[in-house]
């Protein structure tokens, strides 16, 4: 389950930034997340939950903002929203599509109390 390793490593990031600008904690913790990258939110969350027990964040909220995969067809130029796991036009079936969106992984925003 890549949700636990990603769980840690948001703990691991947070409590760096944490240290690094002397915040007592970390209150909030926010992620954009694409579709295309396979990851199970509600898993995730509860990963957190469990990752983030004993450390500074003890207290924080995950705050996580799925992205639509979104592609640019070449054959029809048209954009799209497309449905993972298919990386194909909805519009003219054709599979020559560029990803615009969907592949973020971020951690945005992280809110600190000093």
């Amino acid at each position: 389950m890549h949700e636990w390793s990603l769980a840690i490593e948001i703990v691991k990031i947070a409590e760096k930034e944490l240290k690094e600008r002397n915040a007592k904690k970390v209150e909030e913790v926010f992620l954009e997340i694409g579709s295309l990258n396979n990851i199970v939110v509600e898993q995730l969350i509860d990963a957190f939950e469990i990752a983030k027990k004993g450390t500074l964040l003890d207290d924080a909220k995950l705050y996580v903002e799925e992205i639509e995969a979104v592609a640019f067809c070449n054959k029809c130029n048209k954009r799209s929203e497309i449905e993972p796991p298919f990386i194909f036009c909805p519009l003219c079936m054709g599979n020559d599509v560029k990803i615009e969106k969907g592949e973020e992984l971020h951690l945005k925003k992280l809110t600190l109390e000093f």
